[in-house]
């Protein structure tokens, strides 16, 4: 059986505890991530609205991208592209609030007249979901949607 080590002669004691204040330290990071990580599901519990919000905005821009690129817009064309019907629906829904988007698809060609619309109506969609989220099909709205 080895010896016991000794502090302040045995170079391995000195490496031994210094790998014991990692892990230390190592334990108070993991705890920190874990009461970062709980307040931040917690807030996302209070604010589920604002994915599908952030979600539209994106997809609502990335469609006004293709249209003046001159791509279809269609739900299939936007399939085609790599847009999920979900992302698409939401999308659409945003354009629609922002009257940018009616039954034949872009109402305008210009740049700026697409892009303030679509910020103003996000800034209200912030406030007030219910601004984009009725405007989803039924059955592809998400449940907080569904009467």
């Amino acid at each position: 059986m080895s010896e016991l080590l000794k502090p302040g002669i045995d170079p391995a004691f000195t490496q031994i505890s210094e790998q014991l204040a990692q892990i230390d330290d190592l334990k108070i990071a993991k705890l920190k991530l874990q009461n970062e990580n709980h307040y931040l599901r917690r807030a996302n519990r209070v604010r589920p609205h604002l994915k599908l919000v952030l979600r539209a905005e994106a997809a609502a821009l990335m469609l006004a991208v293709w249209h003046l690129a001159g791509y279809r817009t269609g739900r299939k064309a936007s399939r085609a592209h790599g847009m999920t019907e979900r992302t698409w629906f939401a999308g659409r829904a945003l354009l629609l609030a922002a009257r940018l988007w009616d039954k034949n698809g872009f109402t305008t060609d210009d740049a700026d007249t697409i892009q303030t619309p679509i910020k103003t109506t996000v800034e209200r969609a912030k406030r007030d979901p219910s601004v984009i989220g009725y405007r989803i099909p039924k059955v592809k709205r998400p449940k907080a949607f569904v009467e």
